[in-house]
């Protein structure tokens, strides 16, 4: 299998029309985060290479910060999520022209 920094050459080798994105916590302001430090270059660059990124994230990961940020909120051109998410983070999510999808 590919591992290690070879799994972070593979998206930049050629490059995605969609990305799907999963996360372990979502800040206002201090953006996108993961648990695991080891995939955070291997994320930023499927994030760089695709023509639209895709963020899924289950509704008890908004307000959440882990220890490695990869992303902004602005990287993102879509966020699934279940519809248990706040009024308060959908009229943020649509102030900042994320598309948003609920399940």
């Amino acid at each position: 299998g590919v591992t290690g920094v070879q799994t972070c050459a593979l998206p930049i080798s050629g490059n995605a029309n969609k990305s799907f994105i999963s996360v372990s916590g979502i800040h206002r302001s201090l953006g996108i985060t993961c648990i695991n430090a080891h995939i955070v270059d291997s994320k930023r660059a499927l994030i760089d290479s695709s023509a639209q990124n895709i963020m899924l994230a289950d509704s008890s990961k908004f307000d959440l910060v882990k220890a490695n940020h990869f992303a902004e909120l602005h990287d993102m051109d879509m966020l699934i999520t279940d519809n248990k998410l706040s009024l308060d983070w959908r009229d943020f999510l649509n102030n900042a022209q994320i598309n948003l999808k609920l399940v």
